[in-house]
């Protein structure tokens, strides 16, 4: 999302630094990642390892502190912060996420600019989702104790912050209860357009999941989704078929064999793996948010079947080609039903993501925020 951001505050010709976290867990290649975004921001990638780890998610047990939280601490990011703000004069600063907060104090210290943090999920949200789904005892009570850590912490900090963007109205309305007297807004991620879209393929029987396979939301969904969906659609089409990409796959889900089912793990171009596919399938149970890959497949002229959650914080306007499913049964009546979607409406949809979700409209909407005093003509213009 904020790869988008960047390119739209480039067009609006917005001078950026990018300081950002890049955790092990995600296998960022930094030089790889500079030599993208040097053309866009000044560019600052800080390699941390936030993995979970055994004896300080113990010891937070006896803490007040969201464990959360604490694994993107660093005291080596924070002096790099601290620096880069006492060299530089900066007329804003946008936190991405929540668990940017802990260096809210120290930017507070090096400046006067407003703080502004990007919201992209109500967290604790999510986490209380995933309780509600856990079944063994043990692991619902930790996690319900990790929901309360991480709520507390979202109602001390969002108030500090001099504005909110949140991603949905949804979370917009969640969160403004929590953040005291604070502006909240809400902006739309920015999606790329693509120059040229496949058009709608004629054969619906190719589905796909594209989205990082690490996050636990998208990869508990795709589980459940192969073992207590697939093999009933599968038996009732034989000609249907699930192409699975996302960063990060484990092994065991490489190794993953059902007729019909191919996973890639990464893909190095997203378009030639969209190219010859028509379904787009989000079955993800827990998330928060907004699903950027649902808004892609519409942009990229495809037929999304997803739950209900997955397609939270979209506008009615935008859902027209797509089916919404929360059950085996559901999923299984998705398969015919896409049929009944024409290029008429994948067009009309495509029309309407153009007109709210461009990432030039949406980094405008996220600069006036960023500025809203500002007389730049980049604002006056538009």
């Amino acid at each position: 999302m904020i790869y988008n951001f960047l390119m739209g505050y480039k067009s609006l010709g917005l001078n950026t630094y990018f300081m950002a976290i890049a955790a092990k867990k995600h296998k960022i290649d930094i030089d790889r990642a500079n030599e993208k975004l040097k053309y866009l921001a000044d560019v600052e990638l800080f390699p941390l390892d936030t993995d979970v780890k055994l004896i300080p998610a113990f010891l937070h047990l006896f803490r007040k502190k969201s464990y959360n939280i604490s694994r993107f601490y660093s005291k080596s990011f924070a002096k790099k912060i601290s620096e880069k703000l006492s060299a530089n004069n900066f007329d804003a600063v946008q936190f991405e996420t929540i668990f940017m907060a802990p260096y809210l104090s120290i930017v507070k210290e090096k400046t006067s600019a407003p703080c502004i943090l990007r919201q992209h999920n109500m967290e604790s949200e999510i986490w209380e989702r995933r309780a509600n789904r856990e079944v063994n005892p043990l692991k619902k009570w930790y996690v319900k104790h990790l929901t309360k850590r991480l709520r507390d912490y979202e109602k001390k900090m969002l108030p500090k912050f001099d504005s909110i963007v949140w991603v949905t109205e949804h979370d917009l309305q969640k969160g403004k209860n929590e953040s005291g007297h604070t502006p909240n807004f809400v902006v739309p991620s920015g999606v790329e357009i693509p120059i040229e879209s496949s058009e709608l393929k004629t054969n619906k029987n190719k589905w796909y999941h594209l989205g990082a396979l690490d996050w636990p939301p998208n990869l508990e969904a795709l589980m459940w989704f192969l073992k207590s969906v697939w093999p009933k659609m599968i038996e009732e089409n034989r000609e249907l078929e699930l192409h699975i990409a996302g960063r990060n796959c484990p092994n065991f889900l490489k190794k993953y064999k059902a007729k019909g089912v191919y996973v890639y793990g990464e893909i190095p171009n997203k378009e030639t793996f969209l190219v010859d596919k028509s379904v787009c399938l989000v079955p993800i149970k827990s998330g928060s948010g907004i699903r950027i890959k649902l808004l892609e497949a519409i942009a990229n002229k495809k037929i999304v079947v997803s739950t209900e959650i997955g397609s939270q914080g979209i506008p009615k306007k935008l859902l027209k080609s797509t089916i919404l499913a929360n059950s085996a049964e559901g999923f299984i009546s998705a398969a015919k039903r896409v049929h009944d979607i024409d290029a008429k409406i994948i067009d009309e949809m495509k029309s309407n993501l153009i007109a709210e979700y461009s990432i030039q409209n949406t980094s405008l909407q996220m600069a006036k925020i960023l500025f809203p005093s500002s007389d730049s003509s980049f604002l006056n213009k538009n």
